[in-house]
């Protein structure tokens, strides 16, 4: 081969990879669909202006150190979060799996022939190897040649479908990493919620227990008073009665404990046991009112929003792809390597050889397979536009909900607290009036009652007030990166 040859061969080959390069790639540009958004929410509180609740990191929302500590265990060791994780890496390699055709594959070979005077060409044995292969052992009997060298071959893109296909992979890549993101706000907004109950239940228990005693004391009054004559037996009975309808409900409160123990544990990625045990109710209300933001923000903080728009990416260039398969292929194959007669003289004399080739594949017929690809490509495309913009909508209406829910249940905690004030006077009342002997003891079982539902109701509503906020939080999207810190780097979210 001679330089001026191979000069010919590399300018030709440049000017192949430059028009791979510049071609244009078929298919429709993705385009963010108008979604005619909303200029607020319905329902927001906040003035205009307002930052948003969502830019409040979690570790500054609880204010629980011991809440703060289970959230960093779970970003850490939960499972789904860890699987989420998996997945980013599987389609990490899928974009490499898929950007890889764009590149020449470039194989090392060794090639051997011996062919006996007069005899057919051995098979796979190329013209241009035989050729050089014939010069470099006339002088033997039998025809022989060695070579060793490289063998490479490359399919232009000059249509764009491989970059389609990288496009493709690389938005499936970026909906796993919101996917990911997605498990880390579930977990983190599922160990939140289990605590607030927790801490409801532990109030409820308390509350029991306190109620138990106060009835003890109750009865063992009502006792002396039947024993002195003032009081009758029906109401030691109704006494005993009143201890038993408040012991009966421990049962179910510690039932409800053990198993609300038993899943914050499986949150944390460890088996059912025993978790600590809240102090009190935690701090989650941010202020009176609650800003939500711009309803826009959603497209870029919504995990699962964000995940459905990169679906329709991908999915729109999958568009490209099938489109691709109408127009020819053009691919190049080239053969560089070193050439002998023997194969001791192969890398002290071996002479250099090179045979390119390229070839043009145009599709004729395929049963229509093409145009169905084709066809089903842009269907799937507009089901994931559709599923974004009902993605959408499920979000305005998650933080048009959690508004609403955040702003009577502020009411219907103030009202709670009013009615726990109302029947610890009217309790009391009626219990000084009972031991004056004006009123019944059965004024005093029911006014006891009362308060225990009282008590009770408040401490739901509480608990229903906090996990509205945690619904508002996680509706918005907000910031549930992992804390700063060498604890929680380990499930760090995009």
């Amino acid at each position: 081969m001679t330089s001026r040859s191979a000069s010919r061969r590399a300018r030709r080959c440049a000017a192949a990879a430059a028009l791979a390069a510049w071609a244009c790639a078929v298919g429709p540009n993705y385009r963010r669909p108008d979604l005619s958004l909303p200029a607020d929410y319905r329902g927001a509180l906040a003035p205009e202006g307002a930052a948003s609740l969502a830019n409040r990191p979690w570790w500054d929302l609880y204010r629980d150190p011991a809440l703060v500590a289970l959230v960093d265990r779970a970003l850490q060791e939960n499972l789904d979060v860890k699987v989420a994780a998996a997945r980013v890496e599987q389609a990490r390699a899928a974009v490499l799996l898929a950007r890889a055709p764009i590149f020449p594959a470039v194989d090392a070979i060794a090639l051997g022939l011996r062919q006996s005077s007069g005899g057919a060409p051995t098979p796979g044995a190329s013209a241009g190897a035989a050729g050089a292969a014939a010069a470099a052992a006339s002088a033997s009997g039998a025809t022989q040649f060695w070579e060793a060298g490289v063998a490479a071959s490359w399919e232009l893109d000059v249509w764009g479908k491989y970059r389609r296909a990288t496009e493709a992979a690389r938005a499936q890549l970026l909906a796993s990493e919101m996917g990911r993101r997605a498990a880390v706000t579930s977990v983190v907004a599922d160990v939140a919620r289990a605590w607030i109950q927790l801490s409801a239940l532990t109030e409820a228990l308390q509350i029991t227990r306190d109620s138990i005693a106060s009835a003890e004391q109750s009865l063992a009054l009502v006792r002396r008073l039947a024993a002195g004559g003032v009081q009758s037996e029906a109401e030691v009975r109704q006494a005993e009665l009143q201890l038993l309808t408040f012991q009966v409900q421990l049962p179910s409160l510690e039932r409800q404990r053990l198993q609300l123990e038993d899943a914050l544990s499986v949150l944390l990625g460890r088996p059912p046991e025993g978790v600590p045990t809240p102090s009190g109710s935690p701090d989650l209300v941010p202020g009176p009112e609650i800003p939500a933001g711009l309803p826009s923000e959603l497209l870029e903080r919504r995990p699962d929003v964000a995940a459905a728009e990169q679906a329709l990416v991908a999915a729109n260039a999958d568009v490209g792809v099938a489109r691709a398969a109408f127009f020819p292929s053009i691919s190049l194959t080239g053969l560089f390597g070193v050439v002998s007669g023997t194969l001791g003289d192969l890398l002290s004399r071996g002479r250099l050889g090179d045979e390119v080739t390229g070839s043009l594949s145009l599709p004729l017929f395929a049963g229509g397979a093409n145009v169905a690809n084709e066809r089903i490509a842009r269907a799937r495309a507009k089901e994931a536009a559709l599923e974004y913009r009902s993605t959408v909508l499920g979000a305005l209406r998650d933080v048009a909900d959690a508004l609403a829910e955040a702003g009577k249940r502020r009411e219907e905690v103030e009202g709670q607290r009013r009615r726990v004030t109302a029947s610890k006077d009217a309790f009391g009342l009626v219990t000084e009036r009972f031991q004056a002997g004006v009123a019944s003891y059965l004024d005093v079982l029911d006014a006891q009652r009362s308060l225990y539902a009282a008590r009770i109701d408040l401490s739901s509503a509480y608990a229903a007030r906090q996990l509205g906020v945690v619904r508002l939080y996680q509706a918005l999207g907000g910031g549930w990166t992992p804390r700063p810190g060498p604890a929680a780097t380990a499930a760090r979210a995009p």
